[in-house]
């Protein structure tokens, strides 16, 4: 039985690599070189991956998150696909292991976080049998500092007061920490649809979240009648953008499974979305 997530010591292992993501350290590497580098990478306050299959979403991710100034403090926003854990799943502690090597928990900030709101509870049980952060990890140890840490956090529903009541808590702490720290929301889009619908549907989306408006987010996912992985993630990102000042945002690349190969009958549509910060000098 593994120890608990608690324990400082704790790795999670992976959890899907040889399934969504290579699982050979040197096959990785060579699919993240693939990845199209800019020319500045930016710094921004929250990205918007997804966390499909590399196949399927992986340069989407990859580009997206080249673009960014990757710094030593990531907090990671993804959805619970199974409910097991609590509404707002927060790991406090351990570390996450790809085929890249290990990447530690920020126990500070994790609990930083947890004290300025009560909604995030220290819960890992969900982190156990979760795909969406790890499947995003990659890219981040290949692109970021050595010394890269992670907030891992899991959020299973859509209540538009929690998610205000997180983006809120989640600003605060960052405007009082003196490092730079991103924000990556883990997050698909619509699913199971046409190709055409997907895109469509997709657009109308992609439009609140360019505004920046998160309860817009909500409100039009449930209009749409969207069967996405990450609204939740996506509207928090979004709000948090907000909140510290941030510029509409970008569209790095989209597309949808079908693209990629897939069904173009039961597609999944993928973003790769930055919210950068209001001025591109900050750290």
């Amino acid at each position: 039985m593994a120890r608990p997530p608690s324990n400082p010591h704790y790795v999670r292992r992976a959890l899907v690599a040889g399934y969504l993501y290579p699982k050979a350290a040197g096959e990785l590497r060579e699919f993240l070189d693939t990845c199209e580098a800019a020319p500045v990478p930016v710094p921004a306050i929250s990205v918007i991956v997804p966390h499909g299959g590399y196949q399927q979403s992986g340069r989407i991710a990859g580009d997206t998150l080249r673009a960014v100034r990757i710094p030593r403090l990531c907090l990671l926003i993804g959805p619970d696909h199974l409910g097991q854990g609590a509404r707002w799943s927060l790991m406090t502690a351990g570390t996450f292991h790809t085929p890249l090597g290990e990447v530690p928990v920020h126990t500070e900030m994790a609990q930083r976080l947890q004290r300025a709101c009560p909604l995030l509870q220290g819960s890992a049980d969900a982190h156990h049998t979760e795909h969406a952060l790890e499947t995003i990890l990659p890219f981040l140890q290949a692109w970021g500092p050595s010394d890269l840490a992670i907030v891992p956090l899991l959020v299973s529903g859509e209540e538009a007061e929690e998610i205000r009541q997180v983006a809120d808590a989640i600003a605060r702490v960052l405007q009082e920490t003196e490092e730079p720290v991103l924000v990556v929301a883990s997050a698909d889009l619509s699913a199971y649809t046409p190709a055409e619908a997907t895109r469509r549907t997709d657009a109308q989306l992609l439009q609140e979240i360019q505004c920046l408006r998160e309860d817009q987010v909500l409100q039009r996912a449930k209009e749409l009648r969207l069967t996405s992985c990450g609204t939740a993630p996506i509207a928090c990102a979004v709000g948090v953008a907000r909140r510290l000042g941030g510029r509409a945002a970008q569209v790095i690349r989209y597309g949808t499974s079908a693209d990629a190969g897939g069904d173009p009958a039961s597609a999944t549509g993928y973003a790769g979305i930055l919210l950068p910060r209001m001025n591109p000098q900050d750290n």
